[in-house]
């Protein structure tokens, strides 16, 4: 019993050294981890932007094609860069910004000669210095690196205009976003954000609307819009009001063949598979008739009485004895071992032997040599069709003919 004690009192002992150790040796911290975008965010880089301008009140549209333009007086984001898209559009949208429309692009493919000629605004030959950050990949680290790193891409911009600011005397926002480039313009400036660098923010007048101009890429996006004042720079560049509808385009690109031919005529579309697929129908290599078959089955005796009367009337009563005689013969032939040898004497005898009837009257009948009279021909048949009966009941064994 002592000892029982003792060993789980060693035992507890060494449980509790080994628990103080594993205390003393191990450090236990919090971290937080950064998860991935999850849902509509994880395919949408605007859901965050689309997300605070239902918060403050403005109705968002979304679009996956320029056209139709929305209406006059309301804010059009362009996602993609601009020169992805066709003649037409640009010239639909030229005509919407001229007739009061606001727009807010992204400056990326304005280098030179490379953006639209009505519009007065150029990126610069040199990237903006002054801020540091890998911006050829999204941040997939934890969040306190996240959180330095974006620090790391964050610059002071001020707010500057010609006409009118948007917070007031004008100060400065706190941006967080990738590298950019300076954007230049020959027009007055309407509004800018820009530092020691250069301007990476810029608002022109075109028409009786204007064009608002990103320089930094991914500015409003999932990853950078709540950093900073990011989301202040938005509200400005989108010369926002509680109300004004905001219409995003997620997708400049021209549709290929088949998509626009779905969106445009699907109807078409969908009669002529269906004619095609009941044409390859009709051609195909049937598994089966296209009726089921007959069940086989017994004539009544009424379709017997009236067979035999058409027979008898086309054909009188000497092809009945013919062709009953035949039959006769036919089913002598399959059981009747050496039927087809026998004369025709022996050959009445073998199937009155093998039916129990008269074999002089089955020689009389099966002789169609000569004729019957009528009123022989009666029993003639009747004795052959019995004769032939009680053969096929026989379990007498085959014989080749």
């Amino acid at each position: 019993m002592k000892r029982d004690w003792l060993i789980r009192g060693l035992v507890a002992l060494l449980l509790s050294l080994g628990l103080l150790w594993l205390w003393s040796a191990t450090e236990w911290v919090q971290t937080q981890v950064k998860q991935p975008l999850q849902g509509e965010a994880a395919s949408d880089n605007s859901y965050a932007a689309e997300a605070l301008l239902k918060r403050l009140g403005s109705p968002v549209f979304k679009q996956a094609a320029v056209l139709p333009m929305p209406p006059p007086q309301s804010r059009l984001v362009l996602v993609p860069h601009y020169p992805s898209l066709t003649p037409a559009q640009d010239h639909a949208i030229q005509a919407w910004v001229e007739a009061g429309g606001h727009l807010l692009m992204q400056g990326q493919g304005l280098m030179s000669d490379d953006g639209p000629d009505w519009l007065p605004v150029r990126e610069e030959t040199e990237e903006l210095v002054g801020f540091s950050g890998d911006d050829a990949k999204e941040p997939t680290q934890t969040t306190a690196t996240l959180l330095d790193e974006v620090k790391s891409r964050c610059r002071s911009l001020d707010e500057t205009g010609d006409r009118s600011l948007a917070y007031g005397q004008g100060r400065s926002l706190q941006i967080c976003a990738h590298k950019s480039y300076a954007l230049t313009t020959t027009r007055d400036r309407l509004w800018s954000l820009g530092g020691e660098a250069g301007t990476e923010l810029l608002r022109v007048a075109v028409g009786r609307g204007t064009v608002t101009v990103i320089g930094p890429r991914d500015l409003f996006g999932n990853h950078y819009l709540l950093h900073g004042d990011n989301a202040l720079a938005m509200v400005a560049a989108l010369q926002l009001r509680q109300g004004d509808p905001v219409y995003f385009i997620t997708s400049a690109e021209v549709e290929s063949l088949l998509p626009w031919l779905w969106h445009r005529a699907w109807v078409a579309l969908l009669l002529a598979a269906l004619a095609l697929g009941l044409a390859l129908w009709r051609k195909a290599q049937r598994f089966g008739p296209v009726l089921p078959p007959p069940v086989p089955g017994r004539r009544s005796l009424g379709e017997q009485v009236r067979g035999t009367a058409q027979f008898l009337h086309q054909h009188g009563g000497q092809a009945l004895r013919l062709a009953q005689c035949k039959a006769l013969e036919r089913a002598a032939k399959r059981r009747l071992p050496g039927y087809a040898l026998l004369d025709a004497l022996g050959r009445a005898r073998a199937l009155a032997d093998a039916t129990g009837q008269d074999a002089l009257a089955l020689h009389q009948a099966m002789d169609v040599a000569r004729p019957l009279p009528r009123k022989d021909l009666a029993r003639s048949l009747a004795l052959l069709e019995r004769a032939l009966r009680l053969l096929k009941a026989q379990t007498i064994p085959s014989s080749p003919e």
